[in-house]
């Protein structure tokens, strides 16, 4: 992005978040992938999110003096929304990523701590304390809807016209699409949890049908999952249904009335997986496999994600074996 674009949006969601800093965590949500924008700040490498997150929280800090109310005390207050517990969490997490960031204190990894710890807690802190009713939360789910469909209509563009669409990851090989991002897994790991979030919403509606669009927004999220071929994205997603097959029984409210109904049909589903798994006669062989792939994983020109990962934990076992800090 050149510098001057960078400077007007900047300014302009600048001025937007002075104004109100909801709308500017509205933004900040529904324009996430402008994280690809990079830049230079005084000649330290930066995104222009990154920008967005450090000037919404120093809005936020600053606007009616929220500075003032801090309180580093561990007991509750009035004014903490904060629970004690979540507190603890929160600390240790970042305790912790100091501690991997004093292992080896380099720019580079400044850059990504601040990426991947700092800057996601300022925004956390922001969203704690700016969405105060049902009004603001509903801006939000907003933000994420225009999300998902602009990064759809942008695979939708890619799937017929291969736009952006790196050569590795197109024919002869395995096509797996990328909308806006560079690789296959950017875009299942962005839209995968929003997905399974508005299922979880039209799940738990009262009226299914006036509830369409949280539906349509989970159809569109697992289209695109399924087309970067994530198998990561792909079992999350299964899970998440499956977890609410197993939970919603128990909870009459996500039933709509109909709760003795939809037991008998959850049991013969669950009773109709079963039997074909036993009956497959794939339950050995799977297992098998994933037990190779994860304890004598093959790293060669193609290796499975499972052996991706488990060769991942052994280097890291090694790592805390050398220096446990």
């Amino acid at each position: 992005m050149p510098g001057f674009l960078a400077l007007i949006f900047l300014s302009t969601f600048i001025y937007i978040s002075s104004r109100q800093v909801l709308w500017g965590a509205v933004l900040l949500v529904a324009f996430l992938p402008i994280y690809l924008c990079r830049l230079s700040l005084l000649g330290l490498p930066t995104t222009f999110l990154e920008l967005m997150v450090t000037s919404l929280f120093i809005i936020w800090l600053l606007k009616d003096k929220k500075y003032k109310n801090i309180n580093w005390r561990r007991k509750n207050f009035s004014q903490n929304k904060i629970s004690s517990s979540w507190r603890y969490l929160l600390i240790a997490w970042l305790v912790a990523s100091l501690l991997a960031l004093a292992v080896n204190p380099q720019w580079s990894a400044l850059g990504l701590w601040r990426a991947y710890f700092l800057e996601p807690l300022m925004f956390f802190l922001v969203l704690v304390y700016e969405i105060k009713d049902d009004k603001d939360q509903k801006w939000i789910i907003r933000a994420g809807a225009f999300l998902l469909t602009g990064l759809f209509l942008v695979t939708v563009y890619q799937f017929f016209s291969s736009w952006n669409l790196p050569a590795a990851y197109d024919w002869p090989q395995s096509r797996r699409l990328t909308a806006v991002f560079s690789y296959p897994n950017a875009l299942a790991l962005l839209v995968a949890a929003p997905g399974a979030f508005f299922l979880g919403c039209w799940l738990n509606a009262k009226d299914k049908l006036k509830s369409w669009g949280f539906l349509f927004l989970f159809l569109i999220s697992a289209l695109m999952v399924w087309g970067s071929q994530s198998d990561g994205a792909i079992v999350a997603l299964v899970i998440t249904i499956l977890f609410w097959l197993i939970s919603a029984p128990l909870d009459d409210r996500c039933l709509g009335g109909s709760a003795k109904k939809f037991r008998k049909w959850i049991f013969s589903a669950w009773l109709l997986i079963i039997l074909f798994f036993l009956f497959s006669g794939r339950p050995g062989a799977y297992l098998q496999d994933v037990k190779q792939q994860l304890l004598a994983p093959q790293v060669d020109l193609s290796p499975t994600s499972l052996e991706i990962r488990s060769s991942q934990w052994r280097e890291t076992i090694n790592f805390l074996q050398d220096n446990f800090w």
